[in-house]
């Protein structure tokens, strides 16, 4: 489980007389935050601290989007290319406050990534403001990436104080 949010933006709006547009598109994911049950300070007992790993995905993609539809629903295809940042990184917080102590990344990828999509743009509001027409946009992607390396929650294993990693590598289509 996990949550993100992704930005899109087009240079404009396709249609009739310009059936395609360009645009890019950034999206974050952050996976489950998995408390870490050995946190290696246990040198210091009287001091408690909230030890815990979170894997990520950052990609960023330039888009070719077709459509040319007008009215109140616009089906569209897309065309992607690009690349993805994948990586866990380890925060350490004080037991009584939300305040990050202290951060690292522990590891970290890059894979290039390509794919294709579509979806159904439905017009929910038109003449907000400087928006002139706001859409519910209901898609769907798939995208072939390359092999890249990254940690699960059973890749990082920790002895006496000291970490190992045991990352994994496969493709990263998704």
């Amino acid at each position: 489980m996990g949550y993100g949010i992704q930005l899109q933006g087009t240079l404009w709006s396709p249609g009739k007389t310009r059936p395609f547009t360009v645009g890019l598109i950034l999206v974050i994911w952050f996976m489950a935050k998995l408390p870490n049950e050995d946190p290696g300070v246990k040198t210091i007992p009287d001091v408690t601290v909230e030890v815990s790993r979170m894997n990520s995905i950052a990609n960023f993609h330039l888009l070719l989007q077709v459509s040319p539809f007008t009215g109140t629903v616009r089906p569209y295809l897309d065309g992607l290319i690009g690349g993805a940042y994948i990586f866990t990184t380890t925060e350490v917080k004080s037991e009584n406050s939300d305040e990050s102590i202290a951060e690292s990344t522990n590891y970290d990828d890059f894979n290039w990534s390509y794919g294709w999509g579509g979806g159904l743009l439905i017009k929910v509001a038109k003449e907000l403001g400087d928006v002139q027409n706001l859409y519910l946009d209901l898609k769907a992607r798939y995208l072939y990436g390359t092999e890249a390396e990254y940690l699960t929650e059973n890749d990082v294993l920790i002895q006496n104080g000291r970490v190992f990693y045991n990352p994994r590598k496969s493709k990263t289509d998704y």
